[in-house]
């Protein structure tokens, strides 16, 4: 029985080259990614504006678990993580995209129906055999958990378990996991960064020590794990802990969404600038802090290619007065050739 199903989208691959670049040349792992059909993202947006329309939310973390540094009732996750964390969706399911593979060269995209509604996708093995993903499996209890899709065999391993929730994750060297922990509900709710031993065994390690510590990035070599920490005044900064992971974290910069390059030379991340958000990238030591090309958008979500010559995106702009659109783009690493991927439906939490 097949779990794949393909979904024809448009894509921007047109006259045998994307944004400059060969179609030929380009990657041919697959980008997995959370992907809204223009209908989904339809009644996305109205849930969205429902929300809107309560006023500011009250209670709650500002940060915890999530990938984004907003407060986790009113984020992109909606009702997957509204679960996760004990809120009360204002249109329950109405933001429940599916997890897909988005292939470059050909513009197909393929749903992954082994995985729930809403799941989440959150790092590929080296060898781009294997997916961590995030779905809640329980949507009465909220129990949150971090899963391997095989992407030869289309099956599903439960990865971790209750308690706590583990919201994300990574492979760091070993085999050994990498997860956001997130315990308790409500003003009590605390996320922090754990590691298991080789192998994915217990005992678990932390990492970190929260109270809102989230979106962990494995180097392949095995020699650090970057987080996000949240600031005051809604800023957020990146933080690094390094092999033996016996010493604390240091801070490397300012920023969102940290994700390592296959060789573990850069981190690409997003960076605030004024009033809004771009890509950007810096070595894990602090220096070589650049940002990928210009924008005058909000850009979240960078995912570099195995190759390290291209970084996919999530750009967000106004489809109208009272909507919000995510598009997947593509850049050179070097900050050239931007290009929109997908022309029908949304997408968002891109890993490649």
């Amino acid at each position: 029985m097949r779990f794949v199903a393909l979904v024809a989208v448009l894509a921007s691959v047109g006259c045998g080259s994307l944004g400059g670049i060969p179609a030929d040349s380009l990657p041919e792992d697959p980008i997995a990614l959370h992907f809204w059909t223009a209908e989904q993202a339809r009644e996305r947006a109205e849930a969205a504006a429902e929300r809107a329309a309560l006023g500011p939310p009250t209670g709650g973390p500002r940060v915890v678990g999530s990938k984004a540094n907003v407060r986790a009732d009113m984020n992109a996750l909606g009702s997957f993580l509204s679960e996760a964390l004990g809120v009360e969706p204002t249109n329950p399911g109405a933001e429940r995209g599916r997890l897909a593979l988005y292939f470059l060269r050909t513009g197909d995209l393929e749903i992954v129906r082994s995985a729930l509604p809403g799941a989440i996708p959150l790092d590929w093995s080296p060898d781009h055999e294997r997916l961590l993903i995030a779905q809640t499996q329980d949507p009465e209890i909220g129990d949150t958990q971090v899963f391997e899709w095989d992407r030869a065999k289309e099956t599903l391993r439960r990865v971790t378990h209750a308690p706590p929730r583990h919201t994300q994750a990574c492979y760091g060297a070993d085999e050994r996991i990498v997860t956001t922990a997130v315990a308790g509900r409500g003003e009590e709710t605390r996320s922090w960064i754990r590691i298991s031993q080789p192998g994915g065994r217990g005992p678990w390690i932390d990492l970190s020590e929260g109270p809102a510590d989230h979106s962990p990035t494995c180097s392949a070599q095995g020699d650090g794990v970057a987080f996000a920490r949240p600031l005051e005044r809604g800023r957020s900064e990146i933080r690094i802990v390094e092999a033996p992971f016996d010493a604390p974290s240091r801070r490397v910069a300012p920023g969102l969404h940290p994700r390592f390059t296959a060789d573990g030379e850069w981190i690409v991340y997003t960076a605030r600038k004024g009033r809004s958000f771009r890509i950007a990238r810096i070595r894990p030591d602090g220096s070589g802090r650049a940002p990928i090309g210009r924008t005058r958008g909000h850009e979240a979500w960078p995912a570099p290619s195995r190759d390290g010559e291209l970084v996919v995106y999530i750009a967000t702009e106004r489809a109208d007065e009272e909507t919000l659109r995510h598009r997947l783009l593509l850049r050179r690493f070097d900050g050239s050739g931007s290009r929109v991927l997908l022309l029908n439906g949304e997408a968002e939490y891109p890993v490649w």
